[in-house]
């Protein structure tokens, strides 16, 4: 399962864009766009974009084991 991809589907669930997620992570939108475009996430990244987006992705990343 590709993490990126699980992010980025979340994002136009909730209607958000990147640009909303990088000023909730503070980071910059071009760090957004490297984060939706990788397979793998740190686990400190991807639990930081869990609580901004109130979903927890390491549920539907295991799932997909």
């Amino acid at each position: 399962m590709h993490a990126g991809k699980l992010i980025d589907r979340k994002l136009k669930r909730q209607q958000r864009s990147q640009a909303w997620l990088a000023r909730a992570l503070n980071c910059s939108p071009a760090n957004v766009c490297k984060i939706i475009s990788r397979q793998y996430i740190d686990t400190d990244t991807l639990t930081r974009i869990c609580k901004v987006l109130n979903h927890n992705f390491f549920d539907d990343l295991a799932k997909s084991l």
